[in-house]
C-alpha cells in the first residue's frame, strides 16, 4: 500500500499516523495482537513515512517497487 499528499510543514505525520492506528489496532485487534505483540509498539523498518525535503520520488519508488517496506506514505511539505 502507498499514499502521496500534500500537507502543511506544522503536521507532524510520522508520529501522527502511527499513534492513531496504534491505538485502533490494538483497540480492535488486542486479543490476536496480544500473541506477537508483547511491547507497547509494533512500528518497524517496514513501514516508511518521508517528506520531500527528505529522498527524491524515485528513490522512495525504488523502495517500495523493491519490496524493502510494507506500507510506504510520502508527502509533500507546501509552504504555509
Amino acid at each position: 500500500m502507498h499514499i502521496l499528499f500534500e500537507t502543511t510543514p506544522q503536521v507532524q505525520l510520522s508520529n501522527t499516523f502511527k499513534t492513531a492506528k496504534s491505538r485502533y489496532i490494538r483497540k480492535e485487534f488486542a486479543k490476536h495482537l496480544s500473541k506477537f505483540y508483547w511491547k507497547p509498539y509494533f512500528w518497524n523498518r517496514s513501514h516508511l513515512i518521508l517528506n520531500s525535503g527528505v529522498a527524491p520520488l524515485e528513490v522512495i519508488k525504488n523502495i517500495y517497487k523493491n519490496k524493502k517496506c510494507k506500507l510506504l506514505l510520502f508527502f509533500a511539505i507546501n509552504s504555509p
